[in-house]
């Protein structure tokens, strides 16, 4: 198995990007947030933003509703159907980590781990995200 094949056009054989799978995350891990939250958080073009969250609504995976302490803003969820489509998706994603490691020793794991943590460092300095 390729080390990156999650990372296709379809993030992990699923109907869905890496990129809208990222902003599921965000909806699933910030509950009632909005578009402009979002558009902030991923930095991406809020035009783009709309398209998939129609089509997330098309396929009924999320809701919106008017903001109680905002009328002019939306608040968006997730619905049942699509907190089990994340969930499938993290549980897919944690198989193909594992297979990719379970042939790996604890030292191993160790340095990939460090690695990890050196890119993310300097990756995120200067940063305010």
């Amino acid at each position: 198995m390729p080390v990156m094949d999650m990372l296709d056009s379809c993030y992990l054989d699923s109907e869905y990007s890496v990129t809208e799978v990222r902003i599921l995350y965000e909806i699933y891990g910030n509950k009632n947030c909005t578009a402009n939250f979002i558009v902030g958080k991923l930095h991406i073009d809020k035009s783009y933003l709309s398209r998939i969250l129609k089509k997330f609504e098309m396929d009924g995976i999320l809701a919106k509703k008017v903001s109680e302490g905002d009328t002019r803003s939306m608040e968006i969820s997730m619905t049942e159907k699509g907190e089990i489509c994340f969930k499938e998706l993290v549980e897919r994603a944690n198989s193909e980590i594992f297979l990719l490691l379970e042939n790996l020793t604890d030292e191993e794991c160790g340095k990939i781990e460090a690695a990890i943590d050196t890119i993310t460092k300097l990756i995120s300095k200067g940063k305010d995200w």
